[in-house]
């Protein structure tokens, strides 16, 4: 399938120019790397722009992972669509592949690994899908090179080329899976609910765009310290054996109240004096307990606040968020300053008695972010250098790291996903060439990140039964979110069903819902160590996800039900 790869350079006057590619040939992988030296002004190049040619009818797909513009793992096919042009960045794996149904290849992009675009084109009936690797200034940010690892046969899928990337990550960049790299932590978050309690918040969009404690809004409590104790022993009365705790708002002026500040404990809440006694509960319980910080954000109401940590956009404003959270208008920190930020502020958080997979906020579920402060300037690579030693701080203070999403920038730290995507795979409506979304992430990743498929998943108890059959087909770890649903506007981003603890009747319900949650579980928590060797539909809305010991698990969606085969 591949002869030649061709690779052209765009310059800012318009013109192209035809640029040589030198290849290492390595059997089964091809290592691409355009040559660019001597020429000046390029705005991008283009690498092996014609290898993924199709025309209307012909077999096979693209595969395509989550990133910017492309809102989950998905295949294309060559099925006929309407003249489109989607280019997609910030990838959650840096690899993209193509089939055509006989052979294909899983590309890896190994160089440029977080600055690169994919540009995924259907125009008069022809198909073409390739990288490009834009320049700032003229200048290339790194050396470009992308692996393309060939397959054949049953590896020429979806499946096959999660497979591909899983290897890649675990023989080249030294990824060890998850019980290589057990601890006690880990061995007993894998067998865990994750139960997440949001205690308290203040209006969510924010009325007051700089706050001070003067005109500070109001705080919501809606559960204290002792009334998640009360909580814990009702679960452990009806058979909840582990649980991994993590609090939510637990600190200064609760949810997204005061970021980058954590301390102290908020005291409407009871303070740390009643944390302390909560967490030393828990543990009696046989409950893992942790709790949720963030390294992202930053609200001038914050005591360490200052205007040095903000990253800056290129045109030299302040990188900021679309919407107003808790603590008022909030500013993207920096890289380098958030690194700074948390080896003052963890520490302390830790000293509290924490321990478990400790929630970061953001981190694994958004694209690198570069910084244009000339005092910090940080390149997405370093981005990625300053987010993996926060991760590692992580682990050695609380035995773990966690966070939103899935970017594997965040390998080999990331022990946890709190929901992979934020797709709605119950909108009939696709964006523009997608024609499914795929577990890839999931072939690639499960066994060496636990993880919950989506947004809908969490609560999935509550949910329609097609997204509890998501957590059974993707190897999901049981997610529970009590009090997700807060913000103001109505809006939830976890959907408007709930789990609350508001009066007896409805924590006798959640407790419930909680046993019956991990009964079901126990019994297949065996699967969270072991890698995903296929996922295959076998008809229409029958889906089969196979281990690497053999068990499959069979969705019918057709029924609403699934079973497990040994």
């Amino acid at each position: 399938m591949i002869n030649t790869i061709k690779a052209r350079a765009v310059l800012f006057d318009g013109s192209v120019v035809a640029l040589p590619v030198r290849i290492e040939n390595n059997g089964m992988r091809l290592r691409a790397i355009p040559e660019h030296e001597g020429i000046s002004d390029i705005r991008y190049i283009d690498l092996a722009y014609d290898l993924a040619d199709a025309n209307t009818g012909d077999s096979g797909y693209y595969v395509l992972p989550r990133g910017n513009g492309s809102p989950d793992d998905h295949i294309c096919c060559f099925t006929g669509h309407p003249d489109t042009e989607i280019i997609a960045s910030d990838f959650q794996l840096t690899m993209f592949g193509f089939t055509d149904g006989i052979s294909g290849w899983c590309a890896i992009v190994t160089g440029y690994t977080y600055d690169y675009q994919l540009v995924v084109r259907s125009k008069d009936g022809h198909y073409s899908m390739f990288p490009r690797f834009p320049f700032e200034n003229g200048r290339p940010l790194e050396p470009i090179a992308v692996e393309y690892h060939l397959l054949t046969g049953r590896d020429a899928s979806y499946s096959g080329m999660g497979r591909a990337y899983r290897q890649y990550l675990l023989c080249d960049r030294g990824i060890r899976p998850i019980r290589d790299r057990m601890n006690d932590a880990l061995d007993y978050a894998k067998d865990s609910l994750y139960v997440r309690i949001r205690m308290a918040w203040k209006p969510v969009p924010s009325p007051i765009d700089e706050q001070t404690d003067e005109n500070e809004p109001p705080i919501h409590v809606a559960i204290t310290f002792d009334g998640v104790g009360d909580l814990l022993r009702q679960m452990k009365a009806s058979g909840v054996e582990k649980a991994e705790i993590c609090l939510v708002g637990w600190n200064k002026s609760g949810h997204d109240g005061r970021w980058p500040q954590c301390l102290p404990v908020e005291p409407l809440l009871g303070g740390e004096a009643a944390l302390r006694r909560l967490i030393a509960d828990a543990a009696a319980l046989g409950y893992q307990i942790t709790c949720h910080t963030n390294s992202t954000d930053a609200y001038s109401i914050a005591d360490c606040y200052s205007p040095d940590i903000v990253c800056i956009n290129r045109d030299g404003t302040e990188a900021r968020h679309g919407i107003n959270w808790g603590g008022g208008l909030p500013r993207w920190v920096c890289p380098d300053k958030a690194l700074e930020i948390a080896r003052t502020q963890l520490p302390p958080v830790a000293a509290l008695g924490f321990r478990g997979l400790h929630y970061i906020d953001v981190i694994s579920t958004v694209g690198l972010r570069p910084c244009y402060s000339p005092e910090h300037p940080v390149t997405r690579r370093q981005a990625h250098d300053d987010f993996l030693e926060i991760a590692r701080i992580s682990h050695a203070l609380f035995g773990g790291f966690s966070s939103e999403g899935g970017y594997d920038h965040t390998l080999p730290y990331l022990d946890y996903g709190l929901y992979v995507s934020f797709f709605d795979t119950m909108n009939p409506k696709l964006p523009p060439l997608f024609t499914k979304s795929v577990p890839l992430w999931q072939v690639a990743l499960h066994g060496i990140v636990l993880s919950n498929p989506y947004t809908a998943t969490v609560n999935a108890p509550i949910k329609p039964r097609m997204h509890q059959l998501e957590v059974h087909e993707r190897g999901g770890r049981p997610t529970v979110y009590i009090f997700s649903k807060f913000k103001s506007d109505g809006s939830s981003w976890m959907g408007t069903d709930d789990l609350t603890c508001s009066s007896a009747e409805d924590t006798a319900e959640t407790v419930r819902i909680l046993a019956e949650l991990y009964r079901e579980f126990a019994p297949m928590a065996y699967l969270q160590t072991l890698f995903i060797e296929n996922h295959e539909e076998l008809c229409d809305g029958i889906t089969c996800t196979t281990y690497e010991d053999g068990t499959k698990i069979i969705v019918d969606r057709n029924r609403g039900d699934y079973r497990i085969e040994h």
